[in-house]
Parts: structure tokens; sequence; C-alpha cells
């Protein structure tokens, strides 16, 4: 059975992230939790799953810390997860994050759609999907807004400014 994977990313919850009287920035008391807009990922990944027959895996690539994002994303739908892990992931640019998550990709295989959110909570940095794809040489279809599937047809419907 062919997967559809949803690639998710374990943030602080900004809720939690306080500021000091002297204005420095308080996170020593944050909790991780699946980005928000990752969880539409997650979301996306899982309809068309049903839709579609494949099965629905989580991705993510972060350090120890990101290992309490399992129950979370397993509770969201996904069948499986898979983690590539790394310390240096917690101050990772996009191009190393992509690297290691079209790696992660590959080891999964049998992939027939990878889906990522528009940005993470923490850095709305907006390279992961297409650097992704660019490594595995995948077409990429950016700030998509609703997707249906028709037969072996997906149409993706963009809303741009």
């Amino acid at each position: 059975m062919s997967k559809i994977v949803a690639c998710y990313k374990w943030v602080l919850d900004e809720a939690d992230i306080r500021v000091n009287s002297d204005l420095s920035v308080d996170m020593s008391k944050a909790k991780g939790k699946i980005s928000d807009y990752d969880k539409n990922a997650i979301e996306a990944a899982v309809n068309l799953a049903e839709v579609t027959g494949n099965k629905p895996v989580g991705l993510t690539f972060g350090s120890s810390q990101t290992k309490r994002s399992f129950k979370d994303a397993l509770s969201r739908g996904l069948e499986e997860a898979y983690w590539v892990k790394a310390d240096e992931a917690e101050t990772a640019d996009g191009l190393v994050t992509a690297r290691a998550l079209a790696a992660g990709v590959k080891a999964i295989g049998d992939v027939s759609l990878v889906i990522c959110a528009e940005g993470a909570s923490d850095t709305y940095a907006r390279q992961t999907a297409s650097r992704i794809g660019a490594l595995l040489d995948l077409p990429v279809v950016t700030s998509i807004s609703q997707i249906s599937v028709d037969g072996n047809t997906m149409i993706a419907l963009r809303k741009l400014d």
C-alpha cells in the first residue's frame, strides 16, 4: 500500500512563552506541540488517504524532545510516524531540514504524496516543501486551500492575493 506522508515539526507552544520585566524572553516553561500549521497537513493526509486507500504516515525531523510528538500525531489519524533524529535539528535551517526529510521520505519508500504545511509555527520560513520537492525531483504546489480527488486526478485549489 502506498503512503501519503505528512511532514510536521515539534515546536514550543507560543502560549507558554513569557516576556520578563527586563524584556528578555523566557521559554523555560514552554511545552512542545505539533506546529499549528502542520496539524492541517496531517489532517489533509488522513483525509486523502481515506479517499485514495493509501496509508497516512507522519514524518518529523527533530531532537530527542520530538519523541513526545508521536502520541499527538498518531491520535490525529496517522497510522505510523517516522522520526529523523538529530540534535542539530533545533538550529537547522530550511535546507538542512529538507535534506533530512527528503532522506526520510526515501527511507519510508512507496510514497505517493508528500504534504507539508505552508510554514511552521516557530519560523514560518516557507522553504521546506519546495526544497523537499527539488531534492526528490517531485512537482510542488504551494498555497493550497483545498484538495479533492477524482479518480487518479488530484485537484488542488490555490488561494493567492
